[in-house]
């Protein structure tokens, strides 16, 4: 949601580099062919107009990321949390029924009274109680659009808990089909989900499609960045989990110089830069403790939309390489949610670890769980008491700015979500392609219309195929000896699915030149391939595509500009307002005005959860 912030407050401008090229086709009497929408659009990403401002009305306490932040046209508004007392005061079930009224209330009281009067309002769904009641009534009174855009279904989520007979979950399946029919416009994240809200239960809501793209500070970070970063993070990648033994726990090996790593070298366990980087004062030089200097700084926090994104150019890159038969990274990001089985990830790396032991062409693998929730300590103690030799987890919770760098780290992630209702998308996936990582994801319904299988990633179902991705993709990483993964996985790997029924074998994609740290084998470079083949569209220019036209649809006042050009210009104090539930809120518990409004701007609010 945060990203449909920065596209209303950066809006495209066409009409000079059109006049341009009209212009020069006039001067040499030529007559080339016209570009696609999706071509202007990338040409023209760097010329921004003053766009619209936007409210943003968010629940705390994780900031929202930088370019949110720091952008002058989006003002976040915090809603006032409720007390901590309450859980303390007051018994388990009166305490949960006091917190969702003074939700209630805190809402209301932004959204009908305190936050600017909008042209439009976006919320994001789920959670869809009590935010749609609340900001339909919002939208009627101020005069507004209303537009859900829906990321899943929160019945389904309820029913994780509930059951999905359960009166409550009955009642709040019926709640969301009532609201979503009195929006003015719906948008989602699946083809499979624009057909379920078309069918008879919803009552053929119509719903545009609009694909999750990473923004462009998801990008592979160059090296020296990634150096620079895993360096910053030695302490916390470095601190002992599993016990008795953990392969990963203290600093890495000492520059090697048989293996062309030269003495003083800075290192991190997966990479070296020469005399003279210490990857911003975070590296190790010569195995011991203490920065080197005159290294490149982590990557730049990025200002917007239409910036470069984080990493893509140090000022002064210092050469920096991957070491020799380096360990393999992994990243699975997580909210501990009920729909993320981890004991799949944690019966993988059980029987990944015993074939590495016996394969010395399967590296070492560091596994990193980011995300915070309430299961995190419980899983990250079963993490820690299980023992392995080839394998060691890391649970960790990065900054914002912190976690699109860490996440162009990882050679392959592995995504666990399931999907409560089998028709949304994780938004960890596409992060995680827009840094040009491949991924290996739990096989469900709509996530084919995401992951390709043999293509950008893999699928799997169980523990079995899971392992046996692992396997088919690491296998020769860091030069090791049977690189590409051919002849398969041992028979120990076999994929069985869940309930014991067999699965057919997984897919693989052909051998194409490496990308990520240069030294893939060819399974794993020809997927990075393929990922950075889905990366040529993002987040701009599908929006202008497929959200901009909605808007300016409904809200015409607000000057919504599209692929072909400005549409509806309305006067000054036409406004937008929007809520959602993604990202970061506004942290603090304070409101805070980032300058914008001069001259006569256009306003767009957002309200609700970021």
């Amino acid at each position: 949601m945060q990203y449909h912030a920065l596209s209303l407050a950066e809006q495209v401008r066409r009409e000079e580099e059109e006049e341009e090229e009209e212009e020069s086709i006039r001067s040499s009497h030529q007559n080339p062919p016209r570009p696609a929408p999706s071509q202007n659009l990338k040409k023209s990403r760097s010329h921004f107009q003053a766009g619209l401002d936007v409210t943003v009305l968010a629940y705390g306490p994780t900031p929202p990321v930088p370019a949110v932040a720091a952008h002058p046209r989006i003002t976040i508004q915090a809603l006032t949390p409720p007390p901590a007392a309450l859980g303390r005061l007051l018994p388990r079930s009166l305490a949960a029924v006091a917190r969702t009224l003074w939700a209630v209330a805190a809402l209301a009281l932004a959204s009908l009274l305190t936050a600017p009067r909008p042209g439009a309002i976006l919320v994001q769904a789920p959670p869809s109680l009590p935010a749609l009641p609340l900001l339909w009534l919002a939208a009627k009174l101020r005069r507004a659009a209303l537009i859900i855009d829906w990321h899943n279904f929160g019945a389904t989520i309820l029913a994780l808990d509930l059951g999905p007979r359960h009166p409550l979950v009955q009642l709040y399946a019926r709640a969301e089909r009532f609201w979503a029919r009195r929006a003015d416009g719906c948008l989602c994240v699946t083809r499979a989900m624009a057909h379920e809200l078309g069918g008879g239960a919803w009552g053929g809501v119509g719903a545009a499609v609009f694909y999750d793209r990473p923004p462009p500070w998801f990008s592979p970070p160059p090296l020296a960045a990634r150096h620079a970063l895993l360096a910053r993070l030695a302490p916390a990648l470095e601190a002992p989990l599993h016990t008795p033994t953990d392969w990963a726990a203290g600093p890495p090996p000492p520059p090697d110089p048989k293996v062309g790593e030269p003495a003083g070298a800075s290192v991190t366990r997966f990479t070296w830069q020469e005399a003279g980087g210490g990857g911003g004062g975070g590296g190790r030089k010569g195995g011991g403790g203490g920065g080197g200097e005159g290294g490149s700084a982590a990557p730049p926090r990025p200002p917007g939309l239409g910036s470069a994104a984080a990493g893509a150019a140090l000022p002064t890159p210092i050469p920096t390489h991957p070491r020799p038969s380096r360990p393999a990274l992994v990243v699975s990001s997580t909210s501990w949610t009920p729909d993320e089985d981890f004991g799949v990830l944690l019966g993988a790396a059980r029987r990944y670890d015993s074939l590495a032991a016996a394969d010395p062409s399967l590296p070492p693998v560091l596994c990193l769980v980011t995300g915070k929730g309430a299961g995190r300590a419980a899983w990250t103690a079963r993490m820690g008491a299980t023992r392995l030799t080839h394998w060691a987890f890391r649970t960790l919770w990065l900054e914002p700015g912190d976690y699109p760098a860490l996440v162009g780290c990882a050679d392959v992630g592995v995504c666990l979500h399931t999907s409560s209702s089998g028709l949304d998308l994780p938004m960890k996936v596409v992060d995680l392609f827009g840094a040009g990582v491949p991924v290996l994801a739990a096989r469900y319904p709509a996530i084919g219309e995401l992951v390709l299988a043999g293509g950008n990633g893999l699928l799997f179902d169980g523990v079995g195929q899971l392992t046996e991705g692992l396997v088919r993709v690491l296998r020769g990483l860091g030069g090791r000896g049977g690189g590409g993964g051919g002849g398969g996985a041992p028979p120990a790997t076999t994929g069985r699915g869940r309930g014991g029924s067999a699965r057919p074998p997984l897919s693989l994609p052909p051998t194409s030149p490496t990308g990520g740290y240069g030294d893939e084998p060819p399974t794993l470079a020809a997927m990075r391939t393929a990922v950075a083949a889905s990366r040529r569209v993002g987040w701009a220019e599908t929006w202008g595509e497929v959200v901009a036209p909605l808007l300016a649809r409904l809200a015409p006042g607000l000057g919504v500009l599209l692929p072909g050009g400005p549409t509806g210009r309305g006067g000054a104090g036409g406004a937008a307002a929007a809520a959602g539930t993604r990202g970061g809120g506004g942290g603090g518990g304070k409101s805070s005005r980032k300058g914008g409004g001069g001259g006569g701007g256009l306003r767009a609010a957002y309200a609700g959860t970021l």
